[in-house]
């Protein structure tokens, strides 16, 4: 899943982008259940994606330590988006 999502951080900060879409897996179940709870429609079964906007867009708006320092945060790299397949997997709480 790295490579596919290096590749796709590629597509996305090339020079003439497109968009294209990239399927992470689907919410499990457990999970699922738990945001069942708080949402009128049902997500089992619903599919996980990245795509190249999405990655455009978090660079752009969250990339620069300029902008997130005085925020509190930290900015955002490109590096980050390789750890969203684990931190879905196994996030350290669901709210």
């Amino acid at each position: 899943m790295k490579k596919e999502i290096k590749e796709l951080i590629a597509l996305a900060l090339a020079d003439n982008p497109q968009h294209y879409v990239l399927n992470i897996g689907n919410v499990p179940y457990k999970q699922a259940q738990f945001i069942n709870q708080y949402v009128t429609e049902d997500i089992t079964d619903l599919i996980r994606i990245l795509d190249t906007s999405g990655i455009r867009h978090a660079i752009k708006e969250h990339g620069s330590p300029n902008t997130e320092e005085p925020r509190g945060q930290i900015a955002i790299t490109t590096d980050d988006f390789l750890l969203v397949p684990d931190i879905l997997k196994s996030p350290d709480s669901l709210e």
